[in-house]
């Protein structure tokens, strides 16, 4: 062979080796995005699975199928599809000519015509009483107050007395003064508006459907716009009642918090905003509950319940027990003071998750690690044992068993890929792994924070029934009476009798928090055992 025709070879073996090497490039590249499909598909049938469960699964939160449906079209909900002639603006006269005519509405009797009348007191002017012979009484007049005994509407009247003096026929007649309501604002008596608070915060109860059950069963017309009023009024009459909650639960060795979306009207967005209820809990034995609202996430609004606003300075000092959200991270962060514990139920959670699509190979593994953590604290419950003994036998058994999870989830990590629902699973628990195993170092911390989303579970439930809060400044409201009503059943009372009372005995005009302080819902439980108690109790 010639050097010519060597030299040829070698050339079309360059050609060659460079086509070889290009076709490799191209498989790899061409593998990589079908890894890349792969695993979006697997993102995807994750999807539709968890879909297809909230739809058909045993789960109380179910998604509309209606609503699955345009979403898995592309289509933006809330914006129809668009039609020729559809945005053509009409006429002002065929719009004047289709608009009917509004007739004049019949006003309704507000109270029953047979309604039993208690006479509470009556009333006589004090130049009366001064002087009873130089006057003689005429038809008097009433004042009334509406109330609701159980199964029974009654009308409390206050007669007021009036006189005529007997030698003056051009003086007008003398009136006592009508008592101011107990409630400020509003025109019902304690009884009347404890039920309208009870049929709302806690038993859920729309005020349209109390509207109706007052017509059709009681014979008595309240619009849902005066119950409204109602509530507001009693909520201003009782938040210093909840101030003094909030008071309780910030003097707590530890503080468990959470939030939970509660949607409201904001007028001029074509639909309803999202906001937040945030729980802070007290999770020691007798501790307490209380609620605030916002509209939004941020860690603002855990930080003006933590801080005072004039100082800057924190109001509580220690653990903080949470889902570990980034804004509490952000809170921590800016204040070294506190100390953030993670809730061992939502890690396993994630994985639960994972085992419902599923992630059968590694889930059930972590599930059972975690469900020997919750027999060792079933049974120091059990013992009802104290912070102490806590500590020493989490220390002997719990923290092995963390260890070894531990190291199981490293290990998982680097067979799996970190998309899909194990992989988020698993970065979860070890990218808050400190915070997870914190529980360990005090007896007194909780190993999760179920007892804060037990608290906000009674909102979801009102959220159920009456889909949104009226408006950003109305969420305030129902924070109010939602910490009220929550720690009455904690504490074992009556929330209709406690609420009946405080409306008609708290001082008058704005009490500080020191002369309240006796009657929150702890304190008065603790100060009266077994009165109003009840059955739970």
């Amino acid at each position: 062979m010639t050097e010519r025709e060597a030299a040829q070879l070698r050339r079309e073996f360059e050609v060659l080796h460079g086509e070889v090497g290009r076709m490799r490039e191209e498989l790899r590249r061409k593998d990589e995005e079908l890894r890349k499909r792969d695993a979006m598909i697997a993102r995807l049938e994750e999807t539709v699975q968890a879909l297809l469960k909230r739809i058909y699964g045993a789960k109380s939160e179910k998604l509309d199928p209606a609503q699955l449906e345009l979403l898995l079209s592309g289509q933006e909900p809330g914006k129809p599809e668009s039609s020729d002639g559809a945005d053509a603006p009409e006429e002002d006269g065929a719009a004047n000519a289709k608009m009917p005519r509004k007739r004049a509405k019949r006003r309704k009797p507000r109270w029953p015509r047979n309604a039993r009348v208690i006479v509470e007191e009556e009333r006589i002017p004090e130049a009366v009483l001064a002087n009873p012979d130089g006057f003689r009484e005429i038809e008097p007049e009433y004042s009334d107050l509406p109330d609701f005994l159980p199964g029974e509407f009654v009308i409390r009247r206050t007669v007021l007395r009036k006189f005529l003096p007997l030698g003056d026929r051009d003086h007008p007649p003398l009136r006592a003064a009508a008592p101011a309501p107990p409630i400020p604002g509003t025109r019902c008596a304690p009884g009347l508006a404890a039920h309208v608070l009870m049929a709302k915060f806690v038993l859920h109860q729309p005020l349209f459907r109390l509207e109706f059950e007052f017509l059709s069963r009681y014979e008595v017309y309240l619009p849902r716009q005066t119950l409204d009023r109602w509530v507001m009024c009693c909520a201003a009459r009782l938040k210093i009642l909840a101030r003094a909650v909030e008071l309780e639960v910030l003097g707590a060795y530890c503080i468990q918090l959470d939030d939970t979306p509660l949607p409201y009207l904001a007028p001029g967005h074509g639909r309803t905003r999202e906001g937040r209820m945030w729980v802070y809990n007290d999770p020691a034995p007798g501790g307490s509950v209380c609620y605030r609202w916002h509209t939004s996430r941020g860690h603002q609004c855990p930080e003006s319940f933590l801080v005072d606003a004039e100082s800057g300075e924190l109001h509580f000092k220690g653990p903080l027990q949470g889902d570990c959200y980034k804004a509490h991270y952000t809170l921590v962060k800016k204040y070294p003071d506190l100390q953030l514990i993670g809730c061992m139920a939502h890690m396993r959670r994630y994985f639960t998750d994972a085992l419902d699509l599923g992630e059968r190979r590694y889930s059930p593994l972590i599930i059972h690690h975690v469900a020997n953590l919750y027999a060792i604290e079933r049974r120091l419950d059990q013992r009802k044992a104290g912070p102490a003994l806590r500590e020493a036998v989490r220390s002997s058994q719990s923290a092995p068993i963390l260890r070894r999870l531990h190291r199981t989830l490293q290990s998982i990590r680097a067979r799996i890929l970190p998309a899909g629902a194990l992989g988020t699973a698993v970065n979860y628990a070890l990218n808050h792994w400190e915070r997870l195993e914190g529980y360990l170092r005090d007896g007194r911390l909780m190993i999760d924070n179920n007892a804060s989303e037990r608290a906000i579970r009674p909102t979801k439930l009102g959220r159920k029934n009456w889909l949104f809060i009226g408006s950003a400044e109305a969420g305030w409201s129902a924070a109010v009476i939602y910490t009220l009503v929550e720690n009455c059943k904690r504490h074992g009372l009556d929330p209709y009798r406690y609420l009946k009372q405080m409306l008609a005995e708290l001082p008058a005009g704005e009490p500080t928090v020191e002369e309240v302080a006796h009657l929150t819902p702890a304190a008065f439980a603790n100060a009266r055992p077994g009165r109003w108690k009840t059955s739970a109790a």
